[in-house]
């Protein structure tokens, strides 16, 4: 290499850091292309959704197959199913894991077109390095990554919400008024986002509030709000009974006036805290706590509107947490105020230097990394989840009747899309009908709870019909299942069938085939006992 071409390399080094950061199209693509390489890193396209987002599945499914929406049943939260039955209805796959992989990819690229209105966001707070600083916080929040490979509604909810904090921050009115639409949309797919229409309706009223004609002002946000939400509040006022948006508050009004409700709030309050504070790990939480108090100084109606915005959408997760319902997901709404408030902090900090932009590559570069070896240790065991894909292939394989265990998630998916030939015809049969595909599905297994016993000789008594045990080691189990996953020689009447217990296993699980025969020779005299007594 000769000395002017080390120069070039030299003196290109020096200025990366600068173009990287200043030119907002570059810096973007980069953040964006990178967000990308992490999600479908970790994107397994053969392990199938599960529980909620199976949920979502089929009703798009049936709606895209009926050409309407289902006239007896609804998620009350159908907005993502219905935007996710668009895009079924352009393809005709032969295979039900084709249009699962359709929901995951759609769900990861909403989740990475987030990136631009968070930037937008940050751009009202701070300058652009700051601001692609703050995009890239939300491009590399490793929950958030987890979250949009499971076709949920977090990613799309968030988008929507996003966009309508950027559009109502706008000097534009057109893009004011728009704001409202785009929360409109929001509460279809979240209900919970009518408290975010509340906080811009209140901020609304504060910001024009020197003009003397602000009620008529607002009166066009409110209408584009309730016309859009209408039509899909009667269809599901028709459908479910309410439109799972008023009524949903009303009835969570009504249990707080109750004491067990009082004290619920009490628990409320303090799991909201803690999964706060496990919700700011690991990006967050050096950066976000002082940026809550620096947006606090010289208010104005920018910085009001996130500060509202932020306490009000934390009521649902407190009544959430009062139910309780512990989940990480309820908090992920935040996660946009969040950026603004980490950026606020980034920018006090990297004023003290005079090349701010290298400090904020070194930023860049940390916040990639440890959201890398966050996913590694805390969120995603990709491995895992094939071991617990792979035992419920071998349960669904032949009829089986055997015990729930703790990963169980994948028996219904995998069950359904094994035998996706024989569940497609449903759709078209029952197309007229609008009937629940899902609900006239008769699985090749059977699950027993095996809560309220206390030995497993009363299980298998009590419940014959078992044709295999299924235990891992978890210590949610009782303890004469951990016995028998430990000690299993003390039970000769199990013939294992599959052990999982090895290094090359990430889940460990042993399944035992009942021999009633041994099983009669070993008890058969207790059974008598019990019977005469």
């Amino acid at each position: 290499m000769t000395e002017k071409n080390e120069l070039n390399i030299l003196k290109y080094l020096r200025t990366f850091p600068n173009f990287l950061l200043n030119s907002s199209l570059f810096g973007l693509s980069v953040i964006i292309i990178l967000s990308l390489l992490l999600r479908f890193n970790y994107f397994v396209p053969e392990i199938p959704l599960t529980h909620d987002a199976l949920d979502y599945f089929f009703y798009a499914m049936d709606t895209s197959i009926l050409g309407h929406l289902p006239v007896n049943y609804s998620p009350q939260n159908n907005g993502w199913p219905v935007f996710l039955s668009l895009f079924f209805s352009f393809f005709k796959f032969d295979d039900g894991i084709s249009y699962l992989q359709i929901q995951r990819i759609l769900s990861i690229v909403l989740s990475v077109s987030t990136i631009i209105p968070i930037y937008l966001l940050c751009r009202r707070f701070v300058g652009k390095p700051e601001s692609l600083i703050g995009s890239a916080i939300f491009a590399f929040e490793p929950r958030l990554i987890g979250n949009s490979l499971f076709g949920l509604t977090e990613p799309l909810y968030i988008l929507l919400c996003s966009l309508s904090l950027v559009f109502f921050l706008s000097n534009s009115k057109k893009l004011i008024y728009s704001s409202f639409g785009f929360i409109a949309l929001a509460t279809m797919v979240r209900s919970e986002a009518i408290f975010l229409f509340i906080g811009l309706s209140i901020i609304f009223f504060i910001r024009f509030r020197n003009n003397k004609l602000v009620l008529p002002k607002y009166l066009p946000a409110l209408v584009i709000f309730v016309l859009l939400l209408l039509p899909m509040s009667l269809y599901r006022i028709e459908v479910l009974g309410d439109d799972a948006i008023i009524g949903r508050v009303v009835d969570g009004m009504e249990r707080t006036q109750t004491g067990y409700m009082s004290q619920g709030i009490l628990v409320g309050l303090e799991n909201y805290f803690k999964f706060l504070g496990w919700d700011l790990l690991p990006l967050f939480i050096l950066f976000a706590p002082i940026g809550f108090f620096l947006i606090l100084k010289n208010l104005n109606y920018q910085k009001m509107t996130i500060i509202i915005s932020t306490l009000l959408m934390s009521l649902p997760a407190i009544y959430a947490y009062s139910v309780p319902a512990l989940d990480t997901r309820f908090l992920f709404i935040l996660y946009p105020m969040f950026c603004i408030f980490s950026v606020l902090t980034i920018t006090k900090f990297v004023q003290r230097f005079s090349k701010k932009n290298y400090f904020l590559i070194l930023i860049l570069g940390m916040l990639f990394l440890t959201s890398i070896i966050f996913i590694e240790y805390k969120i995603l065991d990709i491995e895992y989840e094939k071991d617990a894909f792979f035992v419920a292939q071998y349960l669904v394989a032949s009829p089986n009747v055997f015990n729930d265990y703790s990963e169980s998630k994948y028996l219904e998916s995998t069950d359904i899309f094994k035998n996706w030939d024989k569940i497609k015809p449903y759709f078209f049969v029952e197309r007229e009908k609008g009937l629940s595909v899902r609900s006239n599905i008769v699985h090749n297994f059977t699950v027993i709870p095996i809560d309220g016993f206390d030995t497993l000789e009363d299980f298998i008594q009590k419940n014959n019909r078992l044709t295999v045990l299924v235990i891992d080691n978890k210590k949610s189990h009782p303890e004469f299942m951990l016995d028998v996953f430990n000690n299993e020689e003390k039970y000769p009447y199990l013939i294992k069938e599959l052990d999982t217990s090895s290094d090359e296993y990430f889940y460990h699980v042993k399944i035992f085939r009942i021999d009633y025969e041994k099983f009669i020779e070993q008890y058969g005299k207790l059974i008598l006992l019990k019977e005469n007594k």
